[in-house]
């Protein structure tokens, strides 16, 4: 009995190493996937606008060819069509808001009626986290984008905040653009190429006989007006030369 103890302990002590090795590999594998560099750009249409105190608030949209991004340094240049490099983990305040806002949540989670409005949202919640903006303070906006602001911000306040479901990294490309933390699907990683299945072999087509070609046809004599247009001329010059001496004999 003691002996089958300790197998199933020996057993279970593999079990744990086996599992922990894997997900350090796995995790491992995926840190690997994220890209030092990126070229980040924006979209050039405004996401909206708000007011706060005595000045306006807008954001466009970062793009990149792996993901959205958002603004971490308001008073900076937006990029356009840099290289960035990679910084590291965003902070949890960040993270927290990202897992409260766009594309985490849906616009219809949010309670909007756009991915435009609640990627606005999530921006000015960034931000009211950053510069420590009053999220009750802000003006201009539609009923539902300014408690949207509200709900991330509040909901990134909560010890029961969710999961982000995302990869965030913060990326930089020089002092006078903003840094940006870059949103990346974390199911994205380390996922296998599906193996190819193998095509059956194509059989070589026969290849068709010759086909003769046709002899040449004589062409058909012309039967129309073209050709006797000469008798015609003639025929009628004699009609009227006859009705001319026809009529000059009645007068003589």
């Amino acid at each position: 009995m003691n002996k089958l103890k300790r197998i199933g302990t020996y057993f279970i002590l593999v079990f744990m190493v086996l599992a922990i090795t894997l997900t350090g590999s796995i995790k491992t594998y995926a840190e690997s996937k994220i890209p030092d560099k990126l070229i980040v750009d924006i979209q050039h249409q405004s996401m909206g606008k708000l007011y706060y105190d005595d000045f306006s608030i807008s954001a466009n949209k970062i793009v990149s060819n792996i993901g959205i991004g958002y603004c971490l340094e308001i008073d900076k240049d937006y990029p356009h069509g840099q290289e960035f490099r990679l910084k590291g983990d965003c902070s949890e305040a960040i993270r927290n808001i990202l897992i409260a806002g766009y594309p985490n949540k849906s616009a219809q989670e949010l309670n909007l009626d756009s991915e435009k409005d609640a990627y606005f949202a999530t921006q000015v919640a960034i931000w009211s986290v950053i510069e420590g903006y009053d999220v009750n303070r802000f003006r201009g906006g539609s009923d539902k984008l300014l408690r949207a602001i509200k709900e991330i911000y509040s909901s990134s306040q909560k010890s029961n905040r969710g999961k982000l479901v995302y990869e965030a990294k913060e990326y930089y490309t020089n002092e006078d653009t903003q840094d940006i933390v870059m949103l990346f699907k974390s199911e994205d990683f380390g996922v296998p190429i599906p193996p190819i299945e193998p095509q059956p072999p194509v059989e070589p087509q026969k290849p068709e006989p010759p086909v003769e070609p046709e002899t040449p046809k004589e062409p058909l004599p012309q039967t129309g007006v073209e050709d006797n247009i000469g008798f015609i001329v003639i025929g009628l010059g004699a009609i009227l030369t006859g009705i001319y001496l026809n009529i000059h004999k009645r007068e003589a």
